[in-house]
């Protein structure tokens, strides 16, 4: 009797545990079941959020960069067109070859470029022969109008217009396809799922199915479909709620277009937030399938509710209850990780862009004038080599004498002419440096200054006699001194009698740390204890503390045809000089800026215009060194050894630096040549490690591009010299002996 009731009592527990698990997993699962929908939900909600953000900086780019473009003074259309018809025709010409210009540099969303008259519909230049038909008027924003038209079927066209001041209409059409495709198409959502956008009364602007743009998403769907009676309630009932511009998420029942085979009535979930452009606002909407996400609760939950019944028969119902919490959790971590790193992902790409965007014309030039100018000087490094030891082992009567004269001088210019092409590299800012002597600088700066200030300014320089050089982009800094220069006489003009004063003098950084924000003190070079103080002062208008506070954004200016552009990049080539760039005015009465540079040393690197002759080596040198030249280049390095083998010297020449190394390791030189730019190891590299293997050994580096890390490279005696190419062979000769003490005084070698 009594093991009757112990088992009844043990079945009645297990029953009341078995139902109460039973109960537990159906509650569980509508919980799950709500929590993944809602997860869903957030997640669609925030890729809607993101594609709302990165369009509309896609738009704003594009309208920043059109405007930028429009206020270049290379378009000329403050003035109307002129009267006669061949003028006319040169004109339009002109502007069309220009506007043909900036579409292939924005040819991802760039469609066309119209210039019209105001009020008149007819195009006096279009890139195109395309029809619009409007759409919708989006309204007007500081000055400019944005409009949606048609143009070919299923296409639509954001429309930016700019009214110019003598009363034309340049306007730029950008096909919203193309932005689709940049800022929506590559996100997925499932298999089936997809980004869509609508105007403000539910007609499709953006869709992965072309055919759909133009569709009122809730009425206009079954002219597309006739053989089929769609069934929309659901759908209209979410547009309506969209169409009042807010933000949410919702599930319905719709089809799926492209599959017009087998269209069916599904479920779907989607989540929609506004787009603001204009006075108007577009649906952004993410669409994805029911079913998959109801696929995926099923699965774990079948999976989950076997796990449970066979873990409950042998007693581990809590067990399975932490490991599910824990997996649960780590699933939705991992789930809203990876949505932050997309979002971020989204905005760092989007940011890139931006950067692409604003300096691609300036890459493109560079790219192939630093590729053109390093050939080049690998190639004029033979010739000028070969010519000079031409002319040192030929007598001055040979009828020969002066051809390979001239070919050396005309190697010398061409070597001249590609030291200003390098000027354009796309690093120029970064490497293209060099010593600039200060004075210099400044007195061709102020006499170019005096050629354009009028008669009633009076322009004064006063340099301090022991002002040291600095190292730097002659270009660049001459630009920023010009601009400043510009600045000034324009805040004098032309009325009242005023002054402009540069002044230059050295000073501390420990002096600085009083005068420099602290802000801007990591801009300081770490190294550099000394500095340049460039000061520039006029007594013109001033500025207030809230315009001072902007000078140096981009594109602001107080100029009714500035760009804005001029304290801002002055700002960052001075940054990129190692430098910093002060301003202290006072409205109505001065303005004073001060640019502060780190000093350089004269410059080490010997004479590159002399010729052969001024740096000939005589018969007093010794011979019989070991030397060891290392260059990728063989022309240059049959030039290199044939010039050091004419004075009885052991030679030789690797074109690899890590065999070099090997070599080293093995085998001690009297010097050790190598040119900088290798694939393995850079010159800078293989120097260190041989002063490494023999400290007494003298090392000079041959470069194509004079860079910073090989000027301190020199001043931290990792090498003893360096040249540029092309080199003089004379040069290098004299240089070889006299560092390995092989001069005329007959020193023995190190």
């Amino acid at each position: 009797m009594k093991l009757s009731k112990r088992w009844a009592v043990i079945n009645a527990v297990g029953a009341v545990c078995i139902a109460l698990l039973c109960y537990l997993l159906v509650m569980l699962s509508k919980q799950y079941s709500s929590m993944i929908i809602e997860n869903r939900s957030t997640q669609l909600q925030i890729i809607c959020k993101t594609v709302s953000t990165n369009l509309g900086l896609g738009i704003q780019r594009d309208v920043n960069n059109f405007l930028y473009f429009v206020h270049t003074d290379v378009l000329g259309l403050t003035d109307d067109f002129p009267q006669e018809k061949a003028a006319q025709e040169k004109r339009r010409q002109e502007l069309y070859s220009i506007f043909c210009s900036y579409k292939r540099y924005n040819q991802d969303s760039i469609s066309n470029i119209v210039l019209t008259k105001k009020g008149s519909d007819v195009p006096i230049i279009s890139l195109t022969q395309n029809t619009y038909t409007l759409f919708h008027e989006l309204g007007a924003q500081d000055g400019r109008k944005m409009t949606l038209y048609f143009g070919e079927p299923n296409t639509l066209y954001l429309a930016i217009h700019f009214p110019l001041q003598n009363g034309y209409v340049i306007t730029s059409y950008i096909d919203m396809n193309i932005l689709y495709e940049q800022y929506v198409s590559f996100i997925k959502l499932g298999n089936k799922g997809y980004i869509m956008v609508k105007d403000h009364e539910g007609v499709v602007i953006m869709h992965p199915l072309k055919e759909q743009i133009g569709v009122n998403a809730a009425t206009g769907r079954q002219q597309l479909y006739p053989g089929v009676t769609l069934k929309l309630d659901s759908l209209q009932k979410m547009i309506e709620h969209q169409k009042q511009g807010q933000e949410g998420s919702d599930i319905y029942y719709s089809y799926w277009w492209p599959d017009k085979a087998n269209i069916k009535l599904i479920k779907k979930i989607s989540a929609y937030a506004p787009f603001h452009i204009g006075d108007t606002f577009f649906i952004i909407s993410a669409v994805t399938d029911y079913e998959e996400i109801a696929q995926h609760i099923r699965t774990n939950l079948l999976t989950l509710i076997s796990l449970s019944l066979l873990l409950f028969a042998i007693i581990l119902v809590p067990t399975i209850v932490v490991i599910f919490v824990f997996n649960r959790t780590a699933t939705v971590e991992k789930e809203n990780s990876y949505l932050r790193q997309l979002n971020e992902t989204l905005n760092t790409l989007h940011k890139n862009e931006q950067i692409i965007s604003h300096g691609q014309r300036l890459d493109l030039i560079g790219t192939m004038t630093g590729g053109i100018a390093h050939e080049f000087n690998n190639l004029l490094t033979p010739i000028m080599g070969y010519s000079g030891l031409l002319m040192q082992t030929m007598d001055k009567n040979d009828p020969n004498y002066d051809d390979i004269t001239e070919i050396f001088d005309a190697a010398g210019k061409a070597r001249d002419i590609i030291q200003q092409i390098s000027q354009l590299s796309k690093n120029n800012l970064d490497v293209v440096y060099k010593y600039c002597d200060t004075k210099e600088l400044l007195t061709q700066a102020v006499k170019m200054a005096g050629a354009i200030k009028t008669v009633n300014i009076e322009l004064s320089l006063m340099i301090e006699d022991n002002v040291t050089g600095l190292f730097g982009n002659m270009t660049q800094l001459n630009q920023i001194l010009l601009n400043l220069f510009v600045n000034a006489f324009h805040a004098i003009g032309t009325e009242q009698p005023g002054f402009v004063r540069i002044s230059c003098r050295n000073t501390s950084k420990r002096e600085l740390m009083y005068i420099v924000p602290q802000e801007q003190r990591k801009n300081l070079d770490e190294k550099n204890t000394d500095y340049v103080e460039i000061s520039i002062l006029d007594n013109g208008c001033g500025m207030s503390p809230q315009v001072m506070d902007k000078i140096f954004d981009p594109f602001f200016t107080t100029k009714s045809k500035g760009t804005g552009l001029g304290l801002f990049v002055v700002q960052n080539i001075i940054t990129a000089h190692r430098g910093v760039i002060l301003c202290d005015s006072s409205e109505g009465k001065s303005t004073e800026f001060k640019i502060l540079l780190p000093a350089a040393l004269s410059n080490a690197g010997s004479p590159q215009g002399a010729g052969p002759a001024e740096s000939a080596v005589t018969e007093q040198y010794c011979s019989g060194l070991n030397v060891l030249i290392v260059d990728d280049n063989r022309r240059v390095l049959k030039v290199l050894q044939k010039g050091l083998e004419q004075y009885q010297n052991n030679v030789t020449s690797l074109d690899s630096s890590t065999e070099a190394l090997k070599l080293l390791e093995s085998q001690k030189f009297s010097i050790l040549i190598t040119d900088n730019s290798m694939k393995d190891l850079t010159g800078i590299d293989l120097a260190i490690k041989a002063r490494q293997l023999n400290p007494d050994m003298p090392i000079i580096i041959i470069t194509g591009f004079l860079t910073r890390a090989v000027i301190e490279a020199k001043q931290t005696h990792i090498i003893d010299d360096y040249y540029v190419k092309p080199l003089i062979m004379q040069q290098l000769i004299s240089a070889v002996y006299t560092l390995t003490g092989h001069g005329p005084e007959g020193q023995t070698p190190r």
